[in-house]
């Protein structure tokens, strides 16, 4: 994983550059492993809260293993909407470091 972490990683990088060299009207909305670990214990706590087992782990992804489910892309568009309301009424991104 130590490699995939890296193309990722440089992946990111090469999308903060493009967003930043198109200026204004352009965002980087980054998403850390952080954020998405976090969805997955909020999914965690849900399903315990409705009597569900926790040997029942969440999951975010699709049946193809490779794409986000519905619940991923739900939580993916208000990381993203919160991000860009944040950007336009001025919240520092290092909040949310």
């Amino acid at each position: 994983t130590l490699f995939l972490d890296s193309i990722i990683g440089f992946w990111d990088v090469q999308k903060k550059q493009a967003a930043d060299k198109c200026g204004q009207g352009v965002m980087h909305v980054g998403l850390s492993v952080t954020d998405v670990n976090n969805w997955y214990k909020e999914e965690q706590e849900q399903q315990t809260g409705f009597g569900q087992s926790k040997a029942e782990p969440p999951s975010l992804i699709s049946a193809d293993g490779i794409h986000p489910n519905a619940k991923c892309y739900s939580r993916w568009g208000s990381f993203l909407g919160n991000r860009i309301a944040d950007e336009l009424v001025g919240v520092e991104e290092s909040n949310y470091q």
